[in-house]
This record gives C-alpha cells, structure tokens and sequence, in this order.
C-alpha cells in the first residue's frame, strides 16, 4: 500500500498540470499573439510584433505622401535573392538602400554644406529641419534602425523571409517619402 500511495505522490503532478495545460489550451492560444516577447528555441516573437506596428506606422505615413506605385509593385530583384539565402543580409541591404537615400537626396538637394561629408544622422537631421520628414517619420525611422540592430547584434537572431520582406517593405516605404516630400517641397530643382 505504501508503494501505491508514493506512485500516486510522484504521478499526481504532472498530471495535474498536462490536465491544466490540455483544459487551458484554448484560451494560451489566444494570449501568444498579446505576448511582448516569448522564446522557444529558435522562436523569437518580439521581432515580428514591433515589426507589424512598425508597418502600420509607416503605411500611415506614407499615406500622406502621393507616391506613383505601380499596382503590382515587384520587389527588387536583388533584395529578393538576398531576402531568399539569407534574410538578415536582406535587412541590412535595405536598411543601407535607406541610408544612401536620405543622404543622396539631401545633397542633392543642397540641403547640406557642399563638398561636406554627411552620415544617415546628419541627413536625418537635416530633411527634418526642413520639413521633408515630420516627428513620426524621424519615430519611423529611429524604431526601423532598432530593429535593424537587433538583427545586426544579437547572437542567434532568427528571422523569417517574410519579415525581412515586411522591413523592406517599411524601408521603402520611407526611402520613397524622403524622396517623394523633397521632390514635392523643392519642386525637382536644386537650390
């Protein structure tokens, strides 16, 4: 009898909670997608969720701006067979797509001292200075670099196609704002 009552002991636990879990299933399943950050293994989720609210922001940004889109805009080949062997190289090609953006434009435009050297914080600086990008679009910009670094130093980062393909999206995104507010503000003509 002894023997059964310790069996019982060891056993009642872990059934105790494969029953919770089994009973409860439904409603975790539903708490995954509210989570801030949640590891398993590989799985990172953190990257996706500031990801997708990155996306929105950008989307409602670039909705102020009047971009000719093709309807069916295909992505850049080049970033697409870098998105496909290896997605954080992706990343860091658009966000260096970006980068050579805002500072071409801003020279271009002579926004800046001539024959000066700019880094990306400088042109930044500068397109919103005079207006070409607003507080949002600078927020954009600042959280789409965050994500960037994630990708860029964190050991054992993992990221899927189809959200490189969403940060080249948001990249775009706000490479075609840059250029598309200059071009409007500055009438195509350099000053």
């Amino acid at each position: 009898m002894e023997h059964i009552v310790k069996i019982i002991e060891v056993i009642v636990w872990p059934v105790v909670v494969l029953a919770s879990v089994y009973l409860l299933r439904k409603p975790l399943i539903e708490l995954i997608p509210q989570l801030k950050k949640l590891k398993y293994k590989e799985l990172e989720m953190e990257f996706e969720h500031e990801l997708e609210a990155l996306s929105k922001k950008s989307q409602e940004s670039r909705s102020r701006v009047e971009i000719e889109v093709p309807k069916e805009e295909e992505e850049d080949y080049y970033l697409q067979r870098v998105k496909e062997l290896s997605p954080i190289a992706a990343i860091m090609e658009s966000w260096l797509g970006l980068e050579t953006t805002a500072i071409s434009t801003a020279q271009h435009f002579k926004l800046t001292p001539e024959k000066k050297r700019i880094n990306f914080h400088i042109a930044i600086q500068t397109l919103h200075k005079n207006n070409v990008l607003t507080d949002q679009d600078v927020a954009n910009i600042n959280d789409l670099r965050a994500l960037r670094n994630k990708a860029a130093h964190e050991l054992n980062f993992q990221i899927t196609e189809d959200e490189a393909a969403k940060f080249i999206e948001i990249a775009r995104d706000q490479s075609d704002i840059i250029a598309g507010e200059t071009w409007r503000k500055f009438g195509g003509c350099t000053h």
